[in-house]
């Protein structure tokens, strides 16, 4: 997912729309919903502004770590608690 989004990142800043000053990439999936079951549901969701996607040399994407450029606005609990090692 996380490419995806780069990916996604980068057409969009890439492109020749100077009036995108900031973006907000939602990712979903089916989740466990306590009151409806599995339901989808937004599961991650990143922003990255202008000036920090200047910033970022595209041709070298493959080398960077996104987590540490785009602001994660939401993460899934459970895939928290998994990256971190938390119980």
């Amino acid at each position: 997912m996380d490419r995806e989004m780069r990916d996604i990142y980068e057409d969009l800043y890439t492109a020749e729309c100077e009036d995108i000053r900031e973006v907000h990439i939602s990712g979903r999936a089916k989740a466990v919903d306590g009151r409806f079951g599995i339901a989808h549901a937004i599961v991650v969701k990143t922003k990255l502004a202008r000036d920090k996607a200047d910033d970022v040399d595209w041709a070298e994407k493959e080398s960077l770590d996104f987590n540490e450029i785009w602001e994660t606005m939401l993460l899934n609990v459970r895939w928290r608690r998994e990256l971190t090692g938390e119980e």
